[in-house]
């Protein structure tokens, strides 16, 4: 069996394409990761008084109780050190977490408190999801006796 120089281009075109889609699989895309220092059943797991959070050994977020922090990373995986303070005199420590990011999710909440505690997955970590704002009939004020025919 002959194949032509056409079926040949047509063959290595398909193959250069799923090679390329298999690459953007295993790398992944880019995912922007929010860490949270908050309570997490408040009498429970208090917010920390400072963290002190890498991600992917290059983004720093220095983080006070009750605040938030963002970063952005590529793949399905992130490493993130935390090193927090419990309460205002007390010793640094020092952790390290590699989390798995779930397939199609884009923007993760990292709730501090519980992850450093060792809760399960569904505690410490969530989705991010904008809710759209409709703009107000209130704003759109529409003038109609401005201009008379008869001014003309």
């Amino acid at each position: 069996m002959k194949i032509s120089k056409s079926m040949l281009y047509k063959i290595l075109t398909v193959v250069a394409i799923l090679i390329l889609a298999t690459v953007m699989m295993i790398i992944g895309r880019g995912h922007t990761i929010y860490l949270d220092n908050k309570a997490y059943d408040a009498q429970s797991y208090p917010a920390y008084y400072r963290t002190d959070i890498e991600v992917k050994n290059n983004e720093v977020q220095k983080l006070s109780a009750r605040e938030r922090g963002s970063a952005t990373f590529m793949g399905q995986s992130v490493k993130v050190t935390v090193t927090y303070m419990e309460t205002k005199n007390s010793q640094k420590q020092t952790e390290t977490f590699k989390i798995k990011v779930p397939y199609g999710w884009d923007g993760i909440i990292i709730n501090l408190p519980a992850l450093l505690h060792g809760e399960p997955k569904s505690a410490y970590m969530s989705q991010f999801i904008e809710t759209p704002v409709e703009p107000s009939k209130a704003e759109e004020v529409v003038v109609t006796d401005e201009f008379v025919v008869g001014d003309i």
